[in-house]
């Protein structure tokens, strides 16, 4: 074969490739399109199907690549097939490594996966770590700066993640929902400090963030927030209002599962309270059938779990609560989830309480104090946060002692009284 027709041969092999990887970019645009207009569930094939194209992608370096890999992300998380994707996920990093591409969002895209199955995962913050060298804009600085302040929230370390929130808020020209993602963020640290009045200034900054450039995710998470704010104080209409006006905008986002199941969770603890148990019946079942779904592996389950109890107790089934919690204590520890553990420990004292077994009520409020003391009062050097601990402790203590209501730590003492659930699900039933 001749020198010419070797070079004619090559310039073949190059057009066809060429050829291959439009017709494929093609194939990934539609793909993305059936993502972005995908129903709630996607059905197992369709998800293999998608992860086969993904492991193809990545040999023909589509230029799509990067944007198909975090459109995955729900998708993959509500099928519940996650341990291939990431797999897939470790060689798209290798291989953007290795062709000197830049990898910063698929080192946040694992990060944001790690985050949803194993809430604090360790290797969350180091993966963080190795996307710094990588960012290359503005941008990419601001991503990596509200992912770590998003996994110290996640952690309980309130007071590290307001501090890179505080530097997220120093980026120059930043957009409306940058600053009402950042504010939100701030806003639900100071929730978890007790510190309400500069909890509820900051979500009122995202949503006048919001009116100006409107981002549905981030609305359902502000409007869920002020809900609880709300359920704290004991306002119980304006929380009811705040959840409900929530889930629209949670809708519109329906690939994101876990914050639908949360919300029912919210729901349901707040109509518990209040005895509506049928309606919180309804709302735990719809929460824990998407837990079901997505086989969540991260902090859901235990809340799931407190929520249920806090149910069983006030339907009169008091042992199978006190079951219900025990165990969800064992699962919180096995994933590490220490505000969980924290949050199972009080209940536990409440329910004890609630039966005057007042050493065991104790017990538990000891073993409460100490979990506090390992997880968030170590990471926010807190006498002043356990100080607000205790304080809220005692008092609703004296508060149901005195009176015989219970008002826990997530439910604050009210007058109020809700007769009814609201939200569209039951709306339509009445």
């Amino acid at each position: 074969m001749t020198l010419l027709e070797k070079l004619k041969q090559q310039k073949i092999g190059f057009g066809r490739e060429s050829r291959n990887i439009h017709r494929f970019e093609q194939r990934l645009q539609k793909d993305l399109i059936f993502i972005n207009n995908a129903s709630i569930k996607v059905q197992k094939l369709d998800v293999n199907n998608l992860l086969f194209r993904l492991e193809k992608a990545l040999q023909l370096n589509a230029p799509s690549l990067n944007e198909y890999i975090i459109k995955l992300i729900p998708i993959i998380i509500n099928s519940g097939q996650g341990i291939l994707f990431t797999q897939l996920l470790e060689k798209a990093i290798q291989h953007f490594l290795q062709n000197g591409m830049n990898p910063t969002e698929l080192f946040l895209a694992k990060v944001k996966y790690l985050g949803l199955v194993q809430l604090e995962s360790k290797d969350r913050y180091s993966i963080l770590m190795a996307a710094v060298p990588y960012a290359r804009t503005t941008k990419d600085h601001l991503k990596i700066a509200m992912a770590k302040a998003i996994y110290h929230t996640d952690v309980s370390n309130y007071k590290a993640a307001t501090k890179h929130f505080q530097i997220c808020l120093k980026t120059p020209n930043l957009q409306d929902k940058d600053l009402a993602k950042i504010h939100n963020g701030m806003g639900i640290n100071y929730f978890y400090m007790f510190k309400m009045e500069r909890a509820k200034f900051h979500f009122l900054q995202a949503g006048h963030h919001l009116k100006q450039q409107m981002d549905n995710r981030i609305m359902a998470a502000n409007l869920h927030y002020l809900g609880r704010l709300f359920l704290f104080k004991g306002q119980l209409k304006e929380a009811m209002n705040y959840y409900v006006e929530g889930l629209a905008y949670q809708l519109k986002c329906p690939e994101e599962l876990e914050a639908i199941a949360f919300w029912h969770i919210r729901m349901g603890e707040l109509l518990v309270s209040q005895n509506i148990l049928e309606a919180a019946k309804d709302h735990l079942e719809k929460s824990q059938a998407i837990i079901k779904q997505i086989k969540s592996d991260g902090a859901i389950q235990t809340v799931q779990d407190i929520t249920t109890a806090s149910f069983y107790q006030q339907n009169g089934q008091k042992r199978i609560a006190k079951t219900t919690l025990i165990n969800a204590i064992a699962y919180a520890e096995q994933k590490g989830f220490s505000r969980g553990v924290l949050l199972c420990y009080v209940r536990l004292f409440w329910l004890d309480l609630t039966q005057l077994h007042l050493w065991s009520a104790l017990k538990n409020f000891t073993k409460a104090m100490v979990t506090f003391k390992k997880g968030e009062l170590r990471r926010n050097i807190g006498l002043p946060l356990i100080s607000k601990y205790i304080f809220q402790l005692i008092r609703r203590s004296m508060a149901f002692l005195k009176s015989g209501v219970e008002h826990t730590l997530v439910v604050g003492a009210s007058n109020e009284k809700i007769l009814s659930c609201t939200c569209p699900y039951h709306e339509k039933a009445q």
